[in-house]
């Protein structure tokens, strides 16, 4: 499937910009050293292998996802690792509690928490708790110069679309995840940002598969849904950006 993500740029440059010398100094120093780049999200920027551990679930962690080809495009630009730590249907409320579980998903996520059918293939400490906590360990050990997230879908889709919701109930329950992922986004931002104000964080937005649903031989159920499903994509877009802005 072919699709565009947006960027919105979420910049904070508090220190950066320091006239104390020591500010200067250490920002050379981390010009300096390897510059790493870190992925955060779901399973758009996860990628994933050809290989299947088991239960439908495909291995993430694979080399085809956006974070590597986008560090592929950057050329010279480019940073010397990508550092990639997005789980497939992490929501946001996951990525804060990796215990968190929903009714179709008990056990919360897929690869943080205290037991997860997967596990990122880098060594993070012990700091699994959630793809947050993971994050944050990162941060503190490496020289991170970039951030992205993509994150926000899979609480539209686990809670409103696999659950077979439709009509006024979709509506509503649509409406309910829009605050649920502006509270948490905006907690998770914050929660970087509080380590360091210098990093860039770039927050995309998403495309819609749903449009697919449109297309001749899908289930009824799913092709009456889709207009439903497309115009919550864009409402789920809104949330996303009112809280980068």
């Amino acid at each position: 499937m072919n699709f565009a993500t947006a960027f919105a740029l979420y910049v904070a440059l508090t220190g950066v910009y320091s006239k104390d010398d020591s500010s200067k100094t250490l920002f050379k120093k981390r010009r300096r050293s390897s510059k790493f780049y870190l992925a955060l999200g779901d399973s758009v920027p996860a990628g994933t292998r050809d290989t299947d551990p088991g239960a439908g679930i495909s291995s993430p962690f694979g080399e085809i996802n956006y974070p590597n080809i986008f560090n592929q495009l950057l050329g010279k630009r480019g940073f010397d690792q990508v550092i990639n730590l997005s789980c497939p249907a992490d929501s946001t409320e996951t990525m804060l509690d990796g215990n968190k579980g929903t009714k179709l998903y008990p056990n919360g996520s897929l690869c943080y928490g205290d037991d997860p059918p997967l596990l990122p293939t880098l060594n993070l400490g012990g700091y699994t708790s959630s793809q947050l906590d993971a994050a944050k360990y990162i941060l503190a050990n490496y020289n991170i110069e970039l951030v992205t997230i993509t994150l926000g879908s899979n609480d539209l889709i686990k809670s409103c679309v696999q659950t077979g919701a439709t009509g006024d109930a979709f509506t509503a329950c649509a409406s309910k995840q829009y605050n649920v992922v502006k509270l948490n986004l905006k907690s998770i931002l914050d929660e970087l940002l509080s380590l360091d104000t210098s990093i860039i964080i770039l927050v995309s937005n998403y495309y819609s598969p749903f449009l697919g649903f449109q297309l001749p031989g899908t289930p009824s159920f799913l092709k009456h849904n889709a207009p439903l499903y497309i115009q919550a994509t864009l409402g789920m877009n809104d949330s996303i950006a009112s809280v980068v802005e």
